[in-house]
């Protein structure tokens, strides 16, 4: 895990390398608002060479940021159903949550059980931590019938 910090900004950005973007990238985010980290966005849009699209660009992307609250639409599963829709095959999300000490925090075992649902995985190991937003990675299963075996609909 490296730490930078930002010119200016003075805010730390712990992440897992390189969050898996590369240049030449189209993210897609979900769920913007006033309240996100634009030092985030910057790093992403740095990383990538390209502008962030947004929830109106309808051809696959590699990756989306999906910024979620417990208390403001989308809904996670409504928000991973959309990331879902606009995933490339091999894409994946980071959802991005708030701290556990804000009271817009959404809590990890409805972050587990809203991905099941939607066929996402959680991945093991450190996401990324901003000033006030978490960032954990799912990823889709690699094969289909993981997701069904997970969720016990495949007859054994």
């Amino acid at each position: 895990m490296t730490t930078s910090r930002a010119a200016n900004e003075g805010d730390q950005v712990r992440e897992h390398p390189k969050l898996g973007l590369n240049e030449g990238m189209t993210i897609k985010e979900i769920g913007w608002g006033l309240d996100v980290d634009e030092l985030f966005r910057r790093r992403v849009q740095g990383l990538t060479d390209s502008p962030l699209v947004d929830e109106g660009y309808t051809p696959p992307v590699d990756a989306v940021l999906l910024w979620c609250r417990a208390t403001k639409n989308p809904s996670l599963r409504h928000g991973l159903r959309q990331a879902q829709a606009a995933l490339s095959r091999s894409g994946f999300v980071w959802l991005l949550t708030p701290t556990p000490e804000s009271p817009r925090r959404v809590h990890p075992v409805q972050i587990d059980t809203a991905a099941l649902r939607t066929g996402f995985h959680v991945e093991a190991g450190p996401g990324i931590e901003l000033h006030r937003w978490i960032g954990t990675r799912l990823t889709r299963p690699p094969s289909p019938d993981i997701a069904l075996v997970r969720c016990g609909a495949l007859p054994r």
